[in-house]
């Protein structure tokens, strides 16, 4: 049995991120719908399953991430 991965991600630049998982990762486009009403690309790897959907808005990227670990409860 083949294990497969699918996985739907949401950049504010899609433009960015086709280039990013092409050039650097390997993935190759199989749906461009980057210049519809809904912008859309698959993308695929082997086995790997990448949509990517448009974000309409911007995200903090500091928001994201965890809040460091305090030493006062030492």
């Amino acid at each position: 049995m083949t294990a497969s991965f699918r996985c739907e991600n949401f950049p504010v630049d899609l433009d960015a991120a086709v280039g990013f998982y092409t050039a650097v990762l390997g993935f190759d486009l199989r749906i461009d719908r980057r210049s519809s009403g809904q912008p859309y690309v698959a993308l695929v790897r082997g086995t790997i399953y990448l949509g990517a959907v448009k974000s309409s808005a911007s995200v903090d990227p500091l928001s994201r991430r965890p809040r460091p670990a305090s030493n006062s409860s030492w």
